[in-house]
């Protein structure tokens, strides 16, 4: 599930002219224009830890092995883990 946004941003643009006498007038104006930005759907995850599960062959039960991850998601992204 993608994320959408719009809006409006305005701003004043200022402008330094400079005279002759080496004086500065400044010019300013106030403009505005449309933004819009689609945030994709996505998490990341890290970890600074090896998940590690040792050296196995045929697996008859389950393997277990621990490390601290860290579950970073975009706004509004379902996530669960387990």
């Amino acid at each position: 599930m993608n994320h959408h946004d719009t809006g409006n941003f305005s701003d004043d643009l200022r402008h330094d002219r400079p005279f002759g006498d080496g004086a500065l007038a400044q010019t300013v104006t106030t403009d505005s224009f449309d933004v819009r930005i689609t945030i994709v759907a996505e998490c990341e995850i890290t970890s600074t830890e090896t998940l590690d599960f040792g050296t196995q062959g045929v697996l008859g039960t389950d393997v277990d092995a621990t490390a601290t991850m860290e579950v970073t998601c975009t706004d509004t992204t379902p996530m669960t883990s387990a």
